[in-house]
């Protein structure tokens, strides 16, 4: 230990030679009192036979460049950083956390402490991260894993593996169900990212009691699926998934909230269907023959109808109501006696305009009108049943 110019070091080997290791830096105040004009960088003066000399204590500070990267030295006044102390703390080696400064009054400020470099070499080394999902899609893959299709609220969709959930102890298998809601802790992987821990938060378990639920469940995660990329961050898409499956698992009649979540799908994909002029000649419309047109993108009036191929009709009740959802208010929708041929022109528009701009048809749709009309009509034979016993 010795002490050159007012600078403290300890020194051990390996640096040309030998090797620095720096557990403190004091700065002698007289030595940087006054700087120069222009902010000269932090630097190493090495070699064992270099001493501190006065004529150059005014433009360099004498600190290691690995405790300290990219730090440079102004005077006090050129920029609105807080200004260094006369004592400095740097910590070297593998629990270094970069520089500590402490006290004031030293006649200069920090410019900047660590390099762009640095911050990119930690964000590489953080290999975990938690967030928020509800399961999509599962495939089984070798014996015991499983690939999961995730939508998370700050991730967007994520494709993970979640290893051994298959086996009869495995501590995620009860927490990874398929529409389930979990906090889940995902390493980073070559591939695909590796699920280490999970924990449910909702598991919807109405989706399970009928098997029309569980179709029309599995009918808005495909479309979630469909209408999504990869690592696509979507948190307003993630409420509404789980607002959805949430009055999915608990609701008698799917119809409002099923067109509810393709209505804001759209509108939060960018294809806000326009329902109040004309895409073509952009006159308002008025009460009358009316027609939805999924390539327009809009209800086009009675004198544009008629011109294209692909043209839904609708009647001013069918185009109120998709005014209603468009509002969000689906539960209008939901609360009003809609005749069938009126359901069928709503749901009809909707699935064109995802056809066109999503993609589709779907097939857990139909899918899942099947299961519905088949729950309807086991009802209604137990009905006539319980009339005929009576």
């Amino acid at each position: 230990m010795r002490r050159l110019g007012g600078v403290g070091e300890r020194r051990r080997s390996l640096w040309g030679g030998q090797r620095r290791r720096h557990r403190r830096v004091v700065v002698d105040r007289g030595r940087v009192a006054a700087a120069p004009a222009a902010p000269p960088a932090v630097s190493w003066r090495g070699g064992s036979s270099e001493r501190w000399d006065d004529s150059s204590a005014r433009d360099r500070v004498c600190l290691p460049t690995r405790g300290v990267v990219g730090c440079t030295f102004a005077p006090i006044g050129t920029s609105g950083v807080s200004p260094i102390g006369r004592r400095a703390d740097v910590g070297v080696g593998p629990r270094d956390r970069g520089p500590v400064v402490s006290a004031e009054g030293l006649g200069v400020e920090v410019v900047g402490t660590v390099s762009e470099e640095r911050h990119a070499l930690q964000a590489r080394r953080i290999r975990l991260f938690r967030t928020e999902a509800v399961v999509l899609r599962r495939r089984d893959l070798a014996e015991a894993d499983r690939i999961l299709t995730l939508l998370t609220r700050d991730f967007g969709k994520l494709r993970v593996v979640a290893k051994g959930v298959r086996r009869p102890l495995s501590r995620l298998g009860g927490h990874l169900d398929l529409f389930g809601r979990a906090q889940v802790l995902l390493a980073r992987g070559r591939e695909l990212d590796i699920v280490t821990q999970a924990q449910l938060i909702e598991s919807f378990p109405g989706l399970r009691q009928e098997p029309w639920r569980a179709g029309w469940a599995g009918y808005l995660a495909d479309l979630t699926d469909r209408a999504t990329v990869d690592e696509d961050p979507q948190s307003a898409l993630y409420d509404l998934l789980v607002d959805c499956l949430r009055a999915l698992s608990s609701c008698d009649d799917p119809f409002a909230i099923v067109r509810r979540f393709e209505m804001r799908l759209l509108v939060l994909l960018g294809y806000r269907p326009e329902l109040v002029f004309c895409p073509r000649c952009s006159r308002r419309l008025a009460p009358g023959p009316l027609a939805y047109a999924p390539e327009q993108g809009g209800v086009l009036c009675a004198e544009c109808m008629g011109s294209g191929a692909n043209e839904i009709p609708l009647s001013v009740g069918a185009v109120k109501a998709l005014r209603l959802l468009l509002a969000d208010q689906w539960r209008l929708v939901g609360a009003r006696q809609l005749s069938p041929a009126l359901r069928e022109q709503i749901e009809r528009a909707l699935r064109a305009a995802l056809a066109v701009q999503v993609g589709g048809p779907l097939p857990s749709a139909a899918v899942a009108t099947l299961l519905e009309r088949g729950d309807e009509r086991d009802g209604r034979s137990a009905a006539s049943g319980a009339e005929a016993g009576s």
